[in-house]
């Protein structure tokens, strides 16, 4: 009788807390929380974490991908931040330097995981000490296209970037609607970055050589950032517009094309299921295939309190059955297994994969922990040639000269 009352007593109990973690908050921040048609998902997934842990509640950081960096930062140097994160690539290095991110190595078994991390995974390793593992890989190597407005417009597909510039022009004579969208506002560096990034690297313009050796001035970059003042100067791309207002005219079925990255026609068929029906995905009209390839990361916090809880989380988003749901409703891959998931969904993410083995890294080779600022001054001297005040020769001859005397050469 006595031993009944004590099994009792234990079940009792075990309702009562609910799992080990009962009654804790974790905080997760993700910028795609602020993110049209990805917020919902992921509020799905965070459900399912709470519900296997009973008592648990995620409390989600929300914060504008634009500021998140900055945001989360002031967060970590006053030694709090969130418990599990989301990292962008450009973070990941700077962070981990800064002691920002706790290693994950006592924390997760990462030899459970090693068959299905892809070879970028090596980049959250420091010191034989891993802070992070990659959970999306895409390149930005997809026109996407409303076909609705290329049929009224009567216009091809563009192969070529004048082909680019006269489709665009003609949708809006045809339609009076933008061409294209492109990111136009010249305050926010990050977005600047994002599009000009996107064209330079399809003129064959890189930041650095493989060396680590400047190269913003060499002829290609040069003629990236002139086609960048070109979109500015189109009366068919809405110049100084919010990117973000701009994306929601296409989700609208309202603009013509846009150049992004692998999640964007997931995004639409969230949103809009009619202009889903009538979209395509085409190459970019650029002679050059690399594309800029970027990756974001699950992190735990090094100023957390609830480092083991956090990792519950990571582990319960490397689940098979999860990470290939957050891949097909992204269409972001990026564990091994989650491409065949997404390419066995998606029949135009073929553009994407192809331009995968092209794609380049964000991170500045040899330069990581100083991307950022390098970033910032790129964006500045791309705004500086687009709105006309120098010449694009010109404003990347002045900070060719800046970064080298900045950073220093190879």
């Amino acid at each position: 009788m006595r031993r009944v009352a004590v099994l009792c007593l234990t079940t009792m109990l075990l309702l009562a807390c609910g799992s080990a973690f009962a009654g804790e908050t974790l905080t997760y921040a993700n910028w795609q929380f602020q993110e049209t048609g990805r917020a919902e998902f992921i509020d799905k997934f965070v459900a399912l974490f709470e519900k296997e842990n009973p008592g648990v509640k995620v409390e989600k950081v929300s914060v504008p991908y634009s500021s998140y960096n900055d945001a989360l930062a002031t967060q970590f140097e006053a030694r709090g931040g969130p418990d599990v994160l989301f990292v962008q690539d450009l973070a990941l290095i700077p962070w981990i330097e800064r002691g920002y991110l706790a290693e994950l190595d006592s924390l997760i078994d990462l030899g459970r995981y090693k068959d299905s991390f892809p070879v970028q995974q090596q980049s959250a390793v420091r010191r034989d000490k891993t802070y992070g593992v990659i959970y999306e890989g895409f390149p930005y190597a997809g026109l996407s296209y409303n076909k609705k407005l290329f049929a009224e417009a009567g216009v091809e597909v563009p192969t070529t970037p004048d082909e680019f510039i006269a489709a665009s022009d003609k949708i809006f004579e045809k339609t009076g609607k933008p061409g294209l969208i492109h990111p136009t506002d010249l305050s926010n560096a990050s977005y600047i970055m994002q599009g000009g990034m996107i064209v330079i690297h399809g003129f064959g313009g890189k930041i650095v050589d493989d060396a680590g050796n400047f190269t913003v001035n060499k002829p290609e970059f040069v003629a990236g950032v002139d086609f960048q003042r070109r979109i500015y100067e189109l009366k068919s791309t809405p110049s100084g517009i919010q990117f973000g207002v701009q994306r929601q005219q296409f989700l609208a079925g309202d603009a013509g094309m846009v150049m992004d990255g692998s999640y964007w026609p997931a995004i639409v068929k969230l949103n809009n299921a009619e202009l889903y029906e009538n979209l395509g995905v085409a190459k970019l009209p650029f002679p050059n295939p690399a594309t800029p390839f970027e990756t974001n990361w699950f992190a735990v916090g090094a100023n957390s309190k609830k480092k083991e809880l956090a990792a519950k989380f990571v582990e319960f988003m490397l689940r098979p059955e999860i990470a290939d749901e957050w891949a097909v409703t992204g269409s972001i891959p990026g564990l091994a297994y989650t491409y065949k998931a997404v390419t066995e969904t998606y029949p135009w993410f073929k553009i994407y994969e192809d331009a995968s083995p092209f794609g380049l890294v964000r991170p500045v080779t040899g330069h990581e922990a100083d991307t950022n600022e390098i970033n910032r001054m790129i964006a500045d001297s791309i705004a500086s040639a687009m709105s006309g005040q120098q010449s694009a020769q010109n404003a990347m001859d002045n900070l060719q000269k800046e970064l080298e005397a900045r950073f220093g050469r190879k």
